[in-house]
Order: C-alpha cells, then structure tokens, then sequence
C-alpha cells in the first residue's frame, strides 16, 4: 500500500509509472521516500526513463526535499540528468575491452606455441612438417 504521504505523482503531475517500469518505479518510490523520511538530499543512479515516444534513457536523478517555512514537507525539487551516452561508452569500452583481452590471450598462446616449435625443431624440419607441400 502505497504510503499516503508520498505523493504518487512525478513530474508535472504525471504519475511516476506513467514513465518507468514497475522495477524502476520502486527504486524511483524508495529513493524519494528516504529523502522523504530522512530530509537528506540523494542522487539516484541509473534507472530507466521512459519517454512519452517510448525510447528508453538511462538517468541520473539528484533529488531534495522541499519544505515550507515551518519546515514541514510541501514535495521534492530534483534535477534530472541524461546518461544514456555515457553509459552506452562505458558498455562498449567494456566490450572493446574484453575483446582486447581475447586477442592478447590468443597471441600469448599463438607465441607460445611458436616459441615451442623454434626450440625443438631446425628450420628445416618445421617446413617439412609444415610448409607446403607436406600434406
């Protein structure tokens, strides 16, 4: 049940579910609700928005409680910050990454094995064995 002094509207009045996924809007509710309940600021990382045109962007959202003059809580003031793309560069880094990785595994394994045919066998029995014709 949904605690009643948590506003269950998001930005501009629309409801937070309108623009998450049910897995996103409960970590949307339990951040705002910390804040609610502690009244400390709090950035959100990494969850899903949902655009009205339907995309999927990853954001940032740094939000505070916002009181009135005898301090009792009147909603939030966050700022909402797009890192879709820097989130897209880190996971094809990663990729890049493990590829690298791969290459230098195999050329280790490819050098090995190279250095482990120069040193058993003379030139001429590594092309008898392997050059042309050796069938």
């Amino acid at each position: 049940m949904p605690n009643p002094r948590v506003p269950q509207r998001g930005t501009h009045g629309h409801e937070r579910r309108q623009y998450t996924d049910k897995e996103n809007s409960k970590k949307v509710f339990q951040a705002f609700n910390r804040v609610y309940r502690t009244g400390e600021s709090r950035v959100v990382c990494g969850f899903e928005l949902i655009r009205k045109d339907g995309t999927k962007r990853h954001v940032e959202v740094s939000v505070s409680l916002k009181k009135d003059s005898s301090g009792k809580p009147i909603g939030f003031r966050g700022i909402v910050r797009d890192i879709t793309d820097i989130k897209r560069a880190v996971e094809e880094l990663e990729r890049e990454k493990r590829a690298a990785q791969r290459l230098a595994e195999e050329n280790e394994s490819v050098g090995a094995i190279g250095r482990i045919i120069s040193s058993t066998l003379e030139i001429e029995n590594v092309y008898e064995r392997f050059g042309p014709g050796s069938g």
